[in-house]
């Protein structure tokens, strides 16, 4: 119901295994409705409350790894990429309102989700992302890349080359 909150994140997901997904398609939709079409359902309902009340912050935390396809994860990937483009939809359809529409497009970050991973140099610590996302719910940002570094890194893995990119292995 939201009560008196003026602002809400839609934080959930979930790894998919890759190789599972390809060949189950029950297991392809269960990670899919939890990585998609829940978080969808979540933020439409916000939506609509704070834009009845006239005012509100929607955030919902999405990943980099919509941005483009990855042989690795190409079901997490889509899910994520599907997420993005509806909230893109959304705050179209809002535009112009009282109510912002985060994308939240999360890098690596060192929570639950990856416990298991070997944590590099992009990963960042818990902390860091909810102080840029807070920032970015403050600020009324319409996507925001958390962490920041993260924007210009995609800009240029979406621009190679489609040949290129098909014998990268990632």
């Amino acid at each position: 119901t939201l009560g008196g909150a003026d602002a809400i994140l839609v934080a959930q997901g979930v790894l998919t295994d890759e190789t599972r997904a390809r060949t189950d398609v029950a297991y392809l939709e269960a990670t899919f409705r939890l990585n998609y079409l829940s978080c969808v359902h979540l933020a439409e309902l916000a939506t609509e409350r704070f834009s009845a009340r006239g005012s509100g912050v929607v955030a919902v935390i999405t990943s980099v790894a919509g941005d483009r396809g990855k042989s690795s994860n190409a079901a997490y990937c889509a899910a994520k990429a599907a997420l993005s483009t509806h909230l893109s939809g959304i705050r179209q359809r809002i535009s112009p309102g009282p109510v912002t529409i985060l994308d939240l497009r999360m890098g690596q970050a060192d929570t639950a989700m990856t416990a298991g991973m070997k944590k590099g140099a992009l990963f960042a610590s818990a902390e860091n992302v909810g102080r840029s996302s807070y920032a970015a719910m403050k600020a009324r940002k319409d996507v925001a890349y958390v962490p920041f570094f993260w924007r210009p890194l995609m800009r240029a893995v979406r621009e190679v080359p489609e040949p290129l990119f098909k014998k990268l292995k990632m």
